[in-house]
């Protein structure tokens, strides 16, 4: 009987270690989980922000579209609108 309750209770205590071994791995794995999603997340907002154009930029396409409306409103199409039309 008491070599039954012996070998009981070192495998309890075996059990117990496990148990707590298992359960700081687990923390440790959600630690690494949340680190990775924040990471993760990071990375997608940097890849969907939209590039900035710069001012210089902006303001020549807007002149080169109002050049363009311009020409096409007075019936100057320089070219292009009449080689598309054909």
């Amino acid at each position: 009987m008491r070599e039954g309750e012996q070998s009981l209770s070192a495998r309890l205590d075996r059990s117990e270690q496990v148990s707590v071994d298992i359960e700081r791995q687990i923390k440790a794995g959600e630690e690494l989980l949340a680190r990775l999603t924040r990471i993760a997340t990071a990375g997608r907002a940097a890849e969907e922000t939209p590039p900035v154009p710069d001012a210089k930029s902006v303001a020549a396409a807007a002149q080169a579209f109002a050049e363009r409306t311009r020409a096409r409103m007075s019936g100057q199409s320089g070219g292009l609108a009449g080689g598309l039309a054909a």
